[in-house]
């Protein structure tokens, strides 16, 4: 993972090993870069593909042969 600063923006780049965000009520955004798009998952919810083909969240695919699995269950 490579972290940059963009004024106050942080910027994360190759985040193969996934990245949660949490508020102080513990609500969580899980974030994992895949190739062509992001794995996303909001809560205790299934995982969600963004990816370039269709510009929107899909339901993720299941994973035949991928360079790395999902991340936190």
């Amino acid at each position: 993972m490579k972290i940059e600063s963009k004024g106050n923006v942080i910027v994360l780049k190759e985040v193969f090993a996934g990245v949660v965000l949490e508020t102080i009520d513990g609500k969580q955004l899980q974030v994992c870069e895949r190739e062509g798009g992001f794995d996303i998952k909001f809560g205790d919810g299934k995982w969600n593909r963004i990816d370039d083909e269709t510009d929107r969240v899909v339901n993720q695919p299941k994973y035949k042969t991928s360079k790395v699995a999902p991340f936190f269950g």
